[in-house]
């Protein structure tokens, strides 16, 4: 098989998560933070994988693709051959048990809190965050609108950047760590599920990603 240019793309982004990665049979890939568990990811891509493979390290896997145009890649129990002409890669699997599995997810449907967050949005907020050198991203409700603000939770004269991304009837402040928001620059829709997990779901890609919040978050009040 070969990877499709948005596969890679996605692999890179779940080495930002976790660096290994367990591959199961079918065309679902999915990672989770260690050990603080609080990151978890999962999208379908174009490839149907046949055979579980574990890779320990995912920046050296990307690292050994890379060194190829456009390689073929054969899979079995014991290691992937990447090839191209007259060359080649043997990269072995890792023993699963040496690497972090991802749980089941649970039925997460039913959240009174939605809203949209567009691309521009998140890329202009992370942006500004990194200008601003702040660490805390929020998102708040005050039964009129969406309003996103960045900054520091514990300095009440910091920096901090607001942008109003929707309207809203409840009232809400959804806290979460900066450096949490791992994901692919891409619209999403967001439900916080029971005041607990941002998720956020690709509303043009079939991926999407679960972040819990911080515990000063509050919804309602």
């Amino acid at each position: 098989m070969k990877l499709s240019p948005a596969t890679v793309t996605l692999l890179k982004n779940f080495s930002n998560i976790n660096n290994n990665l367990t591959i199961q049979p079918g065309n679902t890939l999915s990672t989770i933070n260690f050990p603080a568990k609080n990151i978890m990811a999962s999208a379908e891509v174009p490839e149907m994988f046949e055979t579980q493979f574990g890779i320990y390290s995912l920046p050296d896997f990307l690292g050994a693709i890379s060194l190829f145009q456009d390689p073929e890649l054969e899979f079995n129990s014991k290691y992937v051959s990447i090839k191209e002409n007259n060359n080649s890669i043997k990269f072995y699997a890792a023993d699963p048990s040496l690497l972090t599995q991802v749980p089941r997810v649970k039925n997460l449907d039913g959240s009174d809190i939605t809203f949209r967050l567009s691309k521009t949005a998140l890329q202009q907020t992370l942006r500004a965050a990194a200008i601003l050198h702040v660490t805390d991203f929020s998102v708040v409700g005050d039964a009129e609108n969406v309003t996103i603000v960045v900054g520091d939770k514990s300095n009440s004269t910091s920096n901090s950047f607001n942008s109003i991304i929707g309207e809203t009837d409840k009232t809400f402040r959804i806290n979460l760590k900066i450096e949490n928001l791992k994901v692919l620059p891409d619209d999403y829709d967001v439900a916080i599920v029971s005041q607990k997990i941002f998720h956020m779901k690709s509303a043009n890609n079939p991926v999407q990603y679960w972040i819990a919040v911080e515990t000063d978050s509050a919804v309602g009040g």
